[in-house]
């Protein structure tokens, strides 16, 4: 049996300890790819070029589902996708870019606005029911303000702002329905209309009404005189004197120009009697805040007492909304 030489021996032996230095030096090789040294000496693993197997298990940190496993070329593409600088600057910029349009939208629509608002009233009309102090009211406003209606001869100055009323006809509203939206409409149209709506304190006007009761028909002569061509004015207040306030306040009231056509400044209608005195009130008021809800800005309501107190107020509140007036007022 031949020997083994000692050639083929070291041959071997070379061989393994080739193979063991290579081993040895790619191990090292790995050591130092996979370990980076700071500035200040301390030592830190660097992160694998590669997804985690987290990232690999099935879902990324954004919950899109990925693939298992990432060729090379796959996982090149996603480190350069995840080296794209972020578009936070590029959206910061649309944001900018969106706020001025919206800046110069609303300059736009506030320049319309301002161009296309109705021009201040022009025309004053007095509205309320009787004995509320509208002919004191008519008073003050002559002397500072022409009146946008005529009148017949000096009995009847006390229906100027008063009578030839747009809609309404006259001042104290003798109908006994609410307006239509076509009647609306019409007061809306009216923008050069200002509307002074003059009110009492309840108990004051009530007792006044008792006092001066325009154009009852009493009750036991509703059927005579309501409806009927005969003119019915404040008669009957020497008969409401043996009245006591409460039965006052209680009585029907039967309105003799909701019944008949009177100086074409009444609404006829069927139905012209109320409850009583603050049902007829109830009425008027509801006509006036129809006014108010249709043209707010055009509207002032004065009270009695105040006006009473300070007709200079009322006159500096009425010219507040007014351009046309008289040469006395800018005295």
């Amino acid at each position: 049996m031949p020997r083994p030489s000692a050639t083929t021996g070291l041959g071997k032996t070379t061989f393994v300890s080739v193979a063991l230095l290579a081993c040895f030096l790619s191990c090292a090789h790995l050591a130092i790819l996979s370990t980076t040294r700071r500035m200040d000496g301390s030592t830190t693993t660097r992160r694998p070029d590669f997804p985690p197997s987290d990232f690999l298990a099935g879902d990324d940190a954004r919950g899109g589902p990925v693939e298992s496993s990432l060729s090379p070329s796959s996982r090149r593409k996603d480190r350069e996708v995840r080296r794209v600088p972020s578009s936070s600057s590029s959206s910061s910029s649309s944001r900018k870019k969106d706020r001025e349009v919206r800046r110069v939208a609303s300059s736009s629509s506030t320049t319309t606005t301002t161009t296309t608002r109705p021009p201040p009233p022009t025309n004053i009309y007095l509205l309320g029911e009787r004995n509320s102090g509208t002919n004191y009211a008519a008073g003050v406003l002559r002397d500072a303000f022409d009146p946008p209606n005529a009148v017949d001869g000096s009995s009847r100055v006390h229906e100027y702002f008063s009578s030839d009323v747009p809609v309404l006809r006259h001042k104290h509203m003798f109908r006994h329905s609410l307006l239509s939206e076509i009647e609306l409409r019409e007061i809306r149209r009216r923008t050069d209309a200002l509307w002074i709506l003059v009110v009492r304190r309840p108990c004051d006007w009530a007792e006044a009404m008792k006092r001066a009761p325009w154009h009852l028909c009493m009750p036991r002569d509703i059927s005579s005189e309501c409806p009927g061509a005969e003119f019915v004015g404040f008669e009957h207040f020497e008969q409401l004197r043996n009245y006591t306030l409460a039965e006052f306040f209680g009585m029907e009231w039967g309105d003799w120009p909701e019944s008949t056509n009177f100086r074409n400044l009444s609404f006829v209608s069927e139905e012209f009697t109320y409850r009583n005195i603050f049902h007829l009130r109830r009425h008027k008021l509801k006509l006036m805040t129809q006014i108010v809800d249709a043209v707010p800005r055009n509207v002032k309501i004065v009270r009695l007492n105040e006006l009473e107190l300070s007709p200079e107020m009322f006159i500096k509140a009425s010219m507040s909304a007014c351009v046309h007036f008289c040469e006395a007022a800018d005295d």
